[in-house]
């Protein structure tokens, strides 16, 4: 069974990940099998924030992934895509949207008040919210032992053990 989602299109081609791994490590076999779908709920707010000497309005981004409840900041929302996905490609959630939202606002008033120096936040206002999957390509190799199995953020390159 296939589900219509929205998700970040891959611009890190297995090609490109074949290539990247035989110049990190040529005397070891790695087998690039399928891709995961890994999901992630975007968050979009304007803060009214009062800084020492002078009030500032900014937007800032958060994203939550459902599967162990971490959120990040992002300088910008994420493009997206519909596309087909079977279900077994997506990787199963486990906090609720409304988990997730609670994550992001904490995490906000968190790295608000400690990355951009802000003495109060104001007020913090729901703008809207994006559900979305992002691909990552599942990597083994011919020695277990010496190099474990790990996924490739097919969007950025970035390796990622499991």
């Amino acid at each position: 069974m296939r589900n219509k989602v929205l998700a970040q299109s891959i611009t890190f081609t297995e090609e490109k990940l074949k290539s990247s791994l035989k110049k990190i490590q040529s005397n070891i076999n790695f087998a690039v099998h399928s891709v995961i779908y890994y999901p992630y709920h975007f968050f979009h707010y304007d803060v009214k924030a009062k800084r020492i000497f002078l009030p500032k309005n900014e937007e800032v981004g958060c994203t939550v992934e459902p599967v162990s409840g971490i959120g990040s900041l992002i300088d910008y929302t994420p493009k997206l895509s519909s596309v087909e996905i079977s279900i077994e490609k997506q990787v199963p959630q486990t906090y609720t949207l409304e988990e997730c939202r609670t994550i992001s606002e904490s995490f906000i008033y968190q790295s608000i008040s400690l990355k951009m120096k802000m003495l109060s936040i104001s007020e913090l206002i729901f703008k809207y919210h994006e559900f979305f999957y992002r691909p990552y390509w599942v990597v083994t190799s011919n020695n277990p032992k010496e190099v474990p199995d790990f996924i490739v953020d097919a969007v950025t390159g970035q390796y990622h053990p499991l």
